[in-house]
């Protein structure tokens, strides 16, 4: 981790130097940054380049800071949330195999070896213990596909399209990705439209910026129907954007202060969005507890069963 950061502090040096040099040449500041796209991204450079012409430019560096704070927070979140669900599932297949591939297969060959007969329940619970330790291999091949299968579809154009708007449709996960995004919009918009950029300018260079090809899809096409004279809240997809949301964009467009109806989209849904986590992170918790103490439940109860049957 040290290292990756000394070279990615090293790239950010050269590139600086670069944009001094070509500064001191008689290039703009635009200019000069767009020639290292991975350290200065179109967004940053759009809010430069409006800055530049209205002669603001240090207000525009906060702005910058800002957005960019934001979006990292916002990512963060967003991540963390996806984090914690695998987490979940990785303790619980420790604990699953911890149980029926080392724990049961013992205690039936001792049981077993006692010569008296064991309760139905019992033996059930053992019968599953063999045939997931026989099928162990089958088991893990068929997962490995699911996951190998899932990163295929998902590399493809019209695949990833389809698994992010099943993601959409989950009831806790695709409202948080939903709110991460809307804030995202939200939050750059409102800056890019307070540096002087315009709404139509500004949508271009949010589009590479989404986390979701299909949101980045819906501001590709809200930018076609801007340009052929429509209003942003026509453009609207009930899909993707909230009734919250339109209704806000619709109040703001019509009163003419979209970046104070874009101010007021950041602050409500980053706060929903932090609701929305710490509600999946409550949920999975008791989840966590009752999936594996269902599975210790049913291992005690045959060795307690058993116990009996043999005394």
């Amino acid at each position: 981790a040290e290292v990756a950061s000394s070279v990615y502090k090293t790239k950010i040096k050269v590139a600086l130097e670069d944009v001094r040099n070509n500064l001191q040449s008689g290039e703009s500041l635009t200019d000069s940054m767009a020639k290292h796209p991975k350290i200065f991204p179109p967004l940053v450079c759009g809010v430069i380049e409006a800055a530049e012409q209205t002669g603001e430019l240090a207000p525009a560096f906060e702005r910058l800071a800002n957005i960019l704070g934001f979006r990292n927070e916002v990512r963060k979140q967003l991540i963390s949330s996806f984090i914690y669900p695998g987490i979940v599932m990785i303790i619980s297949i420790l604990v699953t195999y911890a149980l029926f591939f080392k724990f049961i297969p013992k205690l039936a060959k001792f049981l077993q070896n006692l010569g008296k007969p064991l309760p139905t329940f019992t033996r059930n619970v053992f019968e599953v213990a063999d045939t997931l330790k026989e099928n162990l291999i089958p088991i893990v091949v068929v997962i490995v596909s699911l996951v190998t299968l899932a990163i295929i579809v998902y590399r493809m154009h019209k695949g990833r399209r389809l698994l992010e708007s099943l993601l959409l449709r989950l009831p806790v996960f695709g409202k948080i990705v939903t709110f991460a995004e809307v804030s995202m919009f939200s939050s750059t918009l409102r800056a890019m439209m307070d540096s002087g950029n315009s709404l139509i300018s500004s949508l271009p260079l949010l589009k590479k910026s989404m986390i979701t090809a299909v949101y980045s899809d819906w501001i590709d096409n809200s930018h076609d129907k801007l340009m052929q004279g429509k209003s942003l809240q026509q453009c609207m997809d009930k899909r993707l954007i909230p009734s919250t949301a339109r209704s806000i964009i619709k109040t703001g467009e019509m009163s003419g202060s979209l970046p104070t109806a874009f101010n007021e989209l950041e602050s409500h849904y980053s706060s929903v969005l932090q609701h929305k986590i710490n509600l999946l992170v409550a949920l999975l918790n008791p989840a966590l507890i009752i999936f594996v103490g269902s599975i210790v439940a049913v291992v005690y109860i045959a060795i307690i069963l058993a116990i009996v049957s043999v005394n």
